[in-house]
C-alpha cells in the first residue's frame, strides 16, 4: 500500500502557527479515520470542500468552503457531533444548489 498524498493546511484557527499536514479523505467515515491518525484532512467535490482538523486544545473543527469562501464552520464538542455536521454538509460538495437544513 502506498503512502497517502499529504497536503499542508494553512491558516487554521486554533492551531499555533496555523499549519497542519494531513491526507485527503473520500467519505465522512474516512474523515474520522484520518483524524485518528492525523490532525487535519479535507475532502472536495466540484462545488465545494470540507476541511476538518483537531486544534491545539483537542477540539474538533470543520469548515465547508465554496469558491474560496467559508460558507459554514463548526467547533464540535465530540467526534460524534463532528461526524453529524460533516454528513449534513457532504452533499453540498457535489450539488451547487444544495442548502442544508439549518436545524440539523
Amino acid at each position: 500500500m502506498s503512502e497517502p498524498y499529504i497536503a499542508q493546511y494553512c491558516a487554521l484557527p486554533g492551531v499555533a502557527g496555523g499549519r497542519l499536514d494531513g491526507p485527503m479523505s473520500s467519505s465522512p467515515s474516512g474523515v474520522m479515520k484520518t483524524l485518528a491518525a492525523y490532525r487535519a484532512t479535507s475532502a472536495a467535490g466540484d462545488h465545494g470542500a470540507i476541511m476538518a482538523w483537531r486544534d491545539d486544545s483537542g477540539a474538533y473543527r470543520a469548515s465547508f468552503m465554496r469558491f474560496c469562501s467559508t460558507v459554514a464552520e463548526t467547533t464540535a464538542p465530540s467526534k460524534t457531533k463532528l461526524l453529524a455536521w460533516i454528513k449534513v454538509w457532504w452533499p453540498a460538495m457535489r450539488d451547487p444548489n444544495f442548502t442544508p437544513d439549518k436545524t440539523a
